[in-house]
């Protein structure tokens, strides 16, 4: 239906979900929230805004109203529900027998105003379901009765579907048409009940035979941990030993904001996989220039688990040991003269008994002695490996620059016990209270990192609501009677821009030469990476290789042929100095460039003007401010993207091969067939690579273009700022709505943006 009323696009923009801000329970965010929430509702029915202005007063007030929500700060959590129910306070995650399958699937946990907890569970489309079928079935028939892991699971996930007849002819379209499966894929089911309760649906969930077909489940309710703004993320373990576990957990770890790396703390010294994985996730976010403070946090558990064969001892280890011995002679005493029915065994009794008593005292001091001493040397060695780490992936002189990775050595069962969750349990077993166990301090870790990132999206969104009340509806005049003095600070500021974008475009250049290397050298091991995977591979295994073109079980044959590329020293390290160093220090450095000769500019004509310059200076920090960190979050997407060409790339050149050695069947000639794919990465290889240098050499390319276009935009967005305050006043059409909620917001504004800005200094 169309309609002939002619209106502002501002008119057409949905209105801002008050509930969802509502999920920020801390007065000075709500206030930041509520003011741009009333800002953007009371534009909305403005109609006589210039025609020159209203498609950017058309964005800006999209993005406010979509910024205004809740920020999100994702942590990525390595499937220990243990651990995440006892950060979250509640028995909210399976941890019983039936976990190992709601560990497959993906449970996203973030705050929700109100008292119940709502559970959204989306399955899988039609479509998805029909491509893991193929998949797992392809595993099943081609394994025969192989014991992998890889084919174990498939067989798993084929039996939960407990309504299929295995007998079937086409067990494919029985296993799609059946019409319990039919009923879920596509739909979403949601659920809503207080915490304990949701526990037990979900856990009915896991134990339904039709928890494959779940894609994702996403949980909302009253987490005082989750109140500032972070998204807990429960995926399945790290290492697991199921391929597509491990698939699903890479891809949230790759693009979350903060990864909880979990391990025992018994091993976590000496654990290889744990050590693995930290230099994985590592190297990955260096790359991907996501490497900060908090980004990686180790979390190690059950430092509350008793057990005699610590790596540390205790100095309580001699008295329990005089303790026992006395027990024992004691016991010994206590038999004779039982037998000699001696009067005084009564009185020995007693004495027996409050020895058990100091024994379990001692016993329990010991846990609480060695939980502690556990923390310091764990701590302290994990410290030093990260330092160590850091400085091997990002080649730097020393480890003194390394960001912070928080140690957390926790209590989860504990805890729980303390909180009465723990049913199985009687007693603590190591700690005597809930702060000891250091869940508490974890909990105020993860409530910090919201904060943090939440405040910083307030702040950007009060300024840019203060740059829309003073720029919003104004067209600066062409002449003033400053003509000259902003002409000249116009050309300054352009040519000192495409200045930075030459500077940026030779680090570029530098990178892609050691790209190019890297790549280079890639080529010429693709022959033997390939000759080494054939020589692992059973033939059933070769083929799920190919079917997934190049990724299956342990076996990544895209990434193995490309880590001379990913992991080339050279250009990890002019990858992470590059990314991470200099172009940040040249944007900086023209950022204070472009403040100090504007306000040198105004400032020269400020006693002509007869104005104040601090709110002129206040708006032009958060313009120049808000323009180099638009120009920074596009270099770090291209950034992140151009680490990742890699496998794709090769992927995509090899798709013909895969999908023909794919469709063979296994026979005589099955290691001819292997040799033909030897035979033509040798013959491709070439080609291959030089797609890849291609690929690396437009996405840099792409890179320079837009951080060059998006300046200079920025730029002349910016710099009528100038003749605005010299000439006074807007221009308006009608009724100045602008200018009067200028008026009522402008102190307001800067008052709540001073009070963030000082907490996120402390914090």
């Amino acid at each position: 239906m169309s309609s002939s009323r002619s209106s502002s696009p501002l008119s057409s923009i949905a209105s801002i979900n008050d509930e969802v801000n509502e999920s920020v329970e801390d007065t000075e965010l709500k206030e930041a929230f509520h003011l741009v929430s009333d800002v953007v509702e009371r534009l909305k029915i403005v109609e006589n805004v210039a025609p020159e202005r209203q498609h950017d007063m058309h964005d800006t007030i999209q993005l406010l109203g979509d910024g205004a929500l809740q920020a999100n700060h994702k942590v990525a959590v390595s499937g220990k529900s243990t651990l995440l129910n006892a950060v979250l306070g509640c028995s909210l995650l399976s941890v019983s027998d039936m976990g190992a399958a709601c560990t497959s699937v993906v449970t996203e946990v973030s705050y929700g105003a109100g008292p119940h907890v709502l559970a959204t569970v989306v399955y899988k489309t039609r479509q998805q379901w029909e491509l893991d079928l193929k998949l797992l079935l392809a595993d099943v028939q081609d394994a025969g009765d192989s014991a992998d892991n890889d084919v174990l699971y498939a067989r798993q996930n084929l039996r939960q579907v407990e309504t299929v007849d295995w007998c079937a002819p086409s067990l494919l379209g029985t296993l799609l048409d059946d019409e319990a499966v039919k009923s879920k894929l596509d739909t979403t089911t949601t659920v809503s009940s207080d915490a304990k309760e949701m526990g037990q649906q979900l856990q009915l969930l896991w134990q339904d035979y039709l928890w494959p077909l779940v894609e994702i489940v996403k949980i909302n309710g009253p987490f005082p941990v989750l109140r500032t703004g972070i998204t807990l993320v429960d995926l399945p373990g790290h290492g697991d030993a199921d391929v597509v576990r491990n698939q699903v957990a890479d891809r949230y770890m790759q693009d979350a904001n903060t990864v909880l790396l979990v391990s025992a703390v018994q091993r976590a010294i000496d654990d290889d996989g744990i050590q693995g994985y930290l230099k994985k996730y590592l190297s990955q976010m260096i790359v991907d220039g996501r490497f900060r403070e908090n980004s990686v946090v180790l979390v190690l558990t059950q430092n509350d688990v008793v057990g005699n064969n610590d790596f540390i001892t205790s100095n309580k280890d001699e008295e329990i040991k005089k303790n026992q011995g006395a027990i024992q002679k004691l016991e010994k005493q206590i038999q004779r003269r039982n037998e000699r029915q001696d009067p005084k065994v009564p009185q020995l009794r007693e004495r027996l008994s409050s020895l058990q008593a100091a024994r379990k005292a001692l016993v329990f001091e010991r846990q609480g002695d060695l939980a502690e001493r556990r923390i310091v040397s764990v701590t302290k060695a994990l410290q030093q490996k990260c330092q160590a780490l850091y400085a091997e992936i990002s080649q730097l002189p020393g480890a003194r620059d390394s960001p912070c990775v928080p140690i957390f050595c926790v209590g989860s069962s504990d805890y729980l016990f303390f909180l009465g969750l723990q049913n199985n349990q009687v007693e603590s077993r190591v700690f005597s209270s809930k702060d000891a166990t250091r869940i508490p301090e974890l909990h105020d870790h993860l409530v910090r990192v919201g904060s943090q990132h939440t405040v910083q999206r307030a702040i950007d969104l009060l300024s840019l609501t203060y740059r829309l009340l003073t720029r919003g509806p104004s067209i600066p005049e062409g002449q003033t009677r400053y003509q000259q003095e902003i002409l000249d600070l116009e050309n300054f500021c352009i040519g000192r821009v495409h200045s930075l974008v030459d500077s940026v475009n030779d680090v570029l250049t530098k990178i892609l030469g050691e790209a190019n290397a890297a790549i280079d050298e890639a080529r010429g091991q693709s022959p033997y990476v390939f000759q080494t995977i054939a020589q692992q591979c059973k033939w059933n295994q070769y083929l799920a290789l190919m079917r997934r073109h190049g990724e299956f079980g342990s076996i990544n044959l895209n990434v193995r042929l490309t880590a001379a590329v990913a992991e080339s020293a050279s250009l990890r390290t002019r990858w992470h100095s590059g990314f991470n160093e200099e172009i940040p220090a040249l944007m900086s450095e023209c950022a204070k460039d472009l403040q100090t000769r504007v306000l040198l500019t105004v400032r020269k004509l400020a006693e002509k003007v007869q104005k104040p310059l601090d709110k002129f200076s206040q708006s032009l920090d958060t313009s120049v401010e808000r323009l180099f960190t638009r120009v920074e979050t596009l270099v770090t997407v291209q950034q992140r993207q151009s680490s990742r060409i890699w496998a794709p790339a090769i992927k995509r050149a090899l798709a013909p091969q895969y999908a023909s050695v794919a469709d063979t069947s296994p026979g005589h000639k099955r290691f001819d067939r292997m040799k033909a794919n030897e035979v033509f990465l040798e013959q491709s290889a070439q080609t291959i690579f030089q797609t890849l240098k291609t690929d690396i050499q437009t996405s840099f390319a792409s890179c320079i273009h837009l951080a060059r276009s998006e300046l200079l935009v920025g730029l002349h967005q910016t710099l009528p700022d100038v003749p605005l305050f010299l000439t006074g006043e807007p221009n308006l059409d009608g009724p100045s709505v602008f200018a009067r909620i200028l008026e009522e917001k402008e102190e307001m504004i800067f008052e709540t943006m001073d009070i963030l800005k000082a907490r996120v200094t402390v914090q």
